[in-house]
């Protein structure tokens, strides 16, 4: 799929690669058939599926682009076509001297690939808020990466991962994330591989952020 856009001065002109990540179908009990924490082997990624979800280091000068030059910009990187949702959004709020406070794909499915190019742009702009991603065929990976870019986040207080195949590695990189940013008050797992005994431990660390955020408050 060959995608010209213009957006200001900014053309891009790109071979889409296929990015889809070999996924069983959406049948609803695929959740229901295996024990909680054990991510099923439908779901482990090649090496080659893996590389494509590596992030790729942003060059400084990329942190002072307008929001919309830099999502595109980020897209090019990434070799995937920008979402004219995002594009859309980001616009809007660009106009008014501001960032999207939410990204919600609960409905507009992303990728794994196409979220990378929102988490360059989020990790720049301190008043993003909350990332909804259910349902996206996100891996350990990408939650991995998404702890990485909100480690130090000024401004993520919410991230929903429900309904995504997730396993003991993402619960691990959460509990990372929830302890070394206090903002973060909400990690929703519904509909995922992660056990009980680790959704516990996810919510017993953001009842301890939501305790500091009281007394802050």
């Amino acid at each position: 799929l060959t995608t010209r856009l213009t957006v200001g001065e900014m053309t891009m002109t790109e071979e889409r690669p296929s990015t889809a990540v070999s996924m069983p179908g959406e049948d609803e009990s695929v959740w229901k058939v295996h024990e909680k924490g054990d991510v099923p082997a439908e779901f482990e990624l090649s090496p080659d599926e893996l590389a494509k979800l590596e992030r790729l280091l942003p060059p400084p000068s990329s942190a002072s682009m307008p929001p919309v030059d830099a999502y595109v910009f980020h897209c090019n990187r990434y070799c995937v076509v920008p979402n004219s949702v995002v594009l859309k959004q980001v616009a809007e709020a660009q106009e008014q001297g501001t960032f999207p406070v939410e990204f919600d794909f609960n409905q507009n499915y992303i990728g794994a690939i196409g979220i990378l190019p929102i988490l360059e742009i989020c990790d720049v702009n301190p008043q993003f808020k909350c990332l909804r991603v259910r349902h996206q065929r996100f891996t350990d990976k990408t939650v991995e990466t998404i702890c990485d870019i909100f480690n130090d986040h000024a401004g993520i207080t919410s991230v929903d991962l429900s309904k995504n195949p997730l396993g003991v590695k993402s619960a691990r990189a959460l509990l990372k994330l929830i302890s070394s940013n206090p903002n973060v008050t909400e990690v929703v797992l519904d509909e995922t591989f992660v056990s009980d005994e680790w959704q516990e431990k996810v919510q017993k660390a953001l009842a301890h952020n939501i305790a500091r955020q009281a007394k802050v408050g």
